[in-house]
């Protein structure tokens, strides 16, 4: 089964639920980010960044399992989860996880430490979770927090069991946060094999987050389903009837459910998904850093 990515920047990335809760007697601090003002989003859910290290993500590891990240963004600079068990250029697994020279994440598709993205859409993600406060372009949700770029897709989609791989790695080498912002444009469908991996992640108390999906192909329209009908993977795999999915489906500017956002079981918290700012890389997106 394969999963095309998200047209929409849905972002299971709403870690905000993490985030957003601070505590009102804190100063806030001056945000002269470049593309701020295009971010109204981030007043729509009251977001206003203290000063207080807790509250910007730090020591937060996420990992954005997706097309890619493409790190050297500035305004994703010191963005980049390391491992510091692993030597970059020895070819050697130091860490005897699996993985050799895993140094920033790991490229599943090809089965090495080669993270040259394969869209831009990860690097999207990545940007609204932790785009840097540094006066250019915009702000993360959780700025300081650090990203492991984990590569499962590629112009084709995504490959179920891949996907399954990198979820492991991430418990596996310290994420707090998974997202999952994979979606279609179209009935994606369900794979009961992600339960198992799953319930490890929450068993091991790490955040899955992943989008609800973007409706039903056999609409030219594509109206968003019911996920009480016809569930799809990963947002409708909560385990044993607990929940340990965070579903996002999208909004609209409105603060109405879009027409293709999948709704119903399965979709815990909806988020604007529409007119989202972001990061992008120039080789992807006709030169532009910014979309």
């Amino acid at each position: 089964m394969k999963k095309e990515l998200s047209k929409k920047l849905i972002l299971g990335v709403l870690i905000i639920l993490s985030f957003v809760t601070f505590p009102v007697f804190v100063k806030a601090a001056v945000i002269d980010d470049e593309y701020y003002d295009y971010q109204e989003y981030l007043n729509k859910i009251g977001y206003y960044p203290y000063v207080k290290d807790f509250s910007m993500g730090k020591n937060v590891v996420v990992a954005v399992i997706d097309n890619g990240v493409w790190l050297e963004h500035p305004d994703l600079t010191g963005s980049a989860w390391i491992n510091k068990d692993e030597d970059q250029y020895n070819n050697k697994d130091d860490d005897s996880n699996g993985y050799i020279d895993d140094y920033y994440g790991w490229n599943f598709i090809d089965n090495n430490n080669d993270l040259v993205t394969k869209g831009s859409h990860g690097t999207g993600v990545a940007g609204v979770i932790s785009a840097n406060s540094n006066s250019i372009g915009i702000i993360g949700i959780a700025p300081e927090s650090k990203i492991m770029p984990l590569i499962v897709c590629d112009e084709t989609g995504c490959e179920d069991d891949i996907v399954i791989s990198a979820i492991k790695y991430a418990v596996d080498n310290g994420a707090d946060i998974i997202n999952l912002s994979l979606g279609s444009s179209g009935y994606v469908g369900y794979n009961s094999e992600y339960d198992q991996i799953i319930g490890y992640a929450y068993d091991n108390g790490v955040v899955v987050v992943a989008a609800a999906g973007n409706g039903d192909i056999e609409s030219l329209s594509y109206t968003g389903q019911d996920l009480n009908f016809a569930k799809v993977s990963p947002a409708s795999n909560d385990v044993n009837d607990m929940n340990t999915v965070l579903g996002v489906g999208a909004l609209n500017a409105l603060k109405k459910p879009t027409s293709w956002s999948n709704y119903g079981k399965g979709v815990d918290v909806y988020v604007q998904g529409e007119d989202i700012v972001s990061l992008s890389v120039p080789i992807h997106s006709d030169g532009a850093s910014y979309r």
